[in-house]
This record gives C-alpha cells, structure tokens and sequence, in this order.
C-alpha cells in the first residue's frame, strides 16, 4: 500500500476518531494533549488532501467517509478548547474580578472589631 493511500488515509483518520471517543476526562481537559491531537488532525488533513489532488476511484468511494470523521474530530477538538479555555477563564477571573456586588454596594470600609 502506498503512503497517501484513500483507505489507509481513512483508517488513519477513523482510529484517530476512535482515540478521541476513548480518552479519559482528565485528558479531555488537559490543554497540552489537545493542542498534540491538533497537530496528529492537521498532518491527518494534509495527507487527505494531498490524496484529493490525485483523485482516483479509491478516493471517490472514501472521501465522504474521510470527510465526516475529519469534521467529527474537528468538532470534539474545539468543544475541548473551548471547555478548556472557559475551565482557565473561570480560575483565572476569580483571582482578578472584585468581589460580589453586595460589597461595592457597601459604603466605606468593613467594620473592624476593636482590640482591647
């Protein structure tokens, strides 16, 4: 089988989509792993479209194929950025937003107990 093959492409592209049903929530989250499965997705797409400069019988039977699991993974992996970014947002704002609106309501500062 050459490099660049339809069906290897689409095997290729299939188990990726596989591994990425499979993974674990911890590795859902973990922005590292992600951005590694970005990259494995984008050679993944350039193989595929090298394949589609070179159309062949092959190719035509596979491409819809190809084309559904590369959208599939493309959704899961910004569904996981998206959830990752949201996931540093929030712990990151909650160092740097003021507190609750009941506070800014308040006129000067809290009362302070007195020491004897």
């Amino acid at each position: 089988m050459e490099d660049g093959e339809p069906q290897q492409i689409f095997e290729e592209i299939n188990n990726f989509r596989s591994n990425l049903a499979k993974d674990s929530k911890e590795r859902c989250v973990d922005s590292k792993i992600t951005d590694k499965k970005w990259q494995i997705l984008k050679t993944l797409h350039k193989k595929y479209n090298d394949c589609a400069r070179k159309p062949s019988k092959d190719f035509t039977k596979y491409e819809p194929h190809i084309a559904k699991l590369l959208d599939d993974c493309i959704k899961i992996l910004k569904q996981r950025k998206e959830s990752i970014s949201k996931q540093e947002t929030s712990e990151d704002d909650s160092v740097f937003l003021p507190a609750t609106d009941n506070t800014s309501r308040q006129q000067g500062p809290p009362p302070c107990k007195q020491q004897p």
